[in-house]
């Protein structure tokens, strides 16, 4: 019905992917699960949860078989790398670096991301319904300090409502630490005291170190007075509450917390900002609703003009950071990666998606 700008971009992800129209007819749903592509790897084995192999099918297979593997605890995965039983592996904590480093039989590479982590804000009820409390809130919070103790300088303090790398960044004023002024803040919006008890979610090992991230905003939190209750969720049931859809409509399982931490790492402008802002989205969790943020990046998607299109993208991304913000920014995440050292060619994309494709194995 209107010119796409974004048409390309879209083409170019792995969703939009050739498909096998016989294979979609012989599986139906079950079609992720069997797939067909034409690389030089076939599905040779997936069972969810522990391990998924791919076999070489062509001469252009650089490897007889590529195995992955989950292993969710971080500890486990390094203790795999140690043993030899792993070539590469992901999530490394910024405390285990040093032990990599140490250790001649392995190396470390440290690869910059589009991930940015956040606590996501609930709009629909007090506080967050006011957009002067979701700028406070931001001062209260020491981002520097989160970067350095917390991740080991394994990361940095945002500076715009989306990482570096991300289409359409552009560095804003990092928020100043100033509990202070956002204590005040909250004394000027609620005179007799903001007394409901923030109820905080996170997940724990999804993002880098993001439970312990949450545990030192809860405290900074309560330092300005606010009373807290604090909630670690498993990732598979965390995901599944928070877009479960109420019964009456209204909203999201998320609707009983009133703020919940996520993360994003898609790098294209209108993927990342319209899904999860734009009114009545259905990945707009917390009922963020922005009139001229809609215009914005509605325009944005139809403007064929790139100059004129970045300068939309610019405009949002200056009202998501300094008049209202969606979230509570925590940080900006990188990628923490070991492997044996006879791996050369390594390397991966900025939202975390590792790539074999050129690797050598001594």
């Amino acid at each position: 019905a209107a010119p796409m700008a974004g048409m390309l971009e879209v083409l170019s992800e792995s969703s939009a992917s050739i498909s096998s129209p016989a294979t979609i007819q012989r599986f139906a749903r079950n079609y992720g699960r069997n797939p067909v592509g034409s690389g030089p790897y076939r599905l040779e084995e997936w069972t969810p949860g522990e391990r998924c192999v791919l076999a070489g099918a062509t001469p252009e297979a650089r490897f007889r078989r590529i195995v992955y593997r989950p292993v969710p605890e971080a500890e486990a995965r390094l203790i795999e790398l140690e043993a030899g039983s792993a070539d590469i592996a992901t999530g490394i904590t910024p405390e285990a670096t040093a032990r990599v480093r140490a250790n001649p039989r392995l190396k470390l590479a440290v690869i910059p991301s589009s991930f940015q982590v956040f606590f996501e804000l609930n709009h629909k009820r007090p506080p967050f319904d006011n957009p002067r409390i979701c700028r406070a809130i931001n001062h209260a919070i020491d981002h520097k300090a989160i970067v350095e103790r917390i991740l080991g300088g394994f990361g940095s303090v945002p500076d715009a409502p989306v990482a570096p790398g991300v289409q359409s960044y552009q560095p804003q004023t990092p928020f100043r630490f100033d509990p202070d002024f956002a204590k005040a803040e909250f004394a000027a919006v609620y005179p007799g005291g903001f007394n409901e008890k923030l109820v905080m979610w996170t997940c724990s090992g999804r993002y880098l170190k993001d439970q312990q991230v949450a545990e030192a905003v809860q405290g900074y939190l309560n330092a300005i007075g606010l009373q807290t209750e604090f909630r670690v969720w498993e990732w598979a049931s965390y995901q599944q509450t928070l877009y479960r859809r109420q019964q009456d409509g209204t909203g999201y399982g998320s609707s009983a917390a009133h703020m919940w931490v996520l993360g994003t790492s898609i790098p294209t402008a209108d993927w990342r900002l319209s899904r999860r802002l734009v009114t009545g989205q259905s990945a707009n969790l917390g009922g963020y609703s922005n009139a001229r943020l809609d215009a914005l990046l509605n325009g944005a998607r139809r403007e064929l003009d790139p100059a004129k299109r970045m300068e939309a993208y610019h405009e949002a991304n200056r009202i998501l950071w300094t008049e209202e913000p969606p979230n509570l920014f925590l940080y900006n995440q990188q990628q923490i990666i070991a492997m044996q050292k006879g791996i050369e060619n390594f390397d991966a994309v900025a939202f975390e998606i590792p790539l074999l494709n050129q690797v050598t194995k001594a």
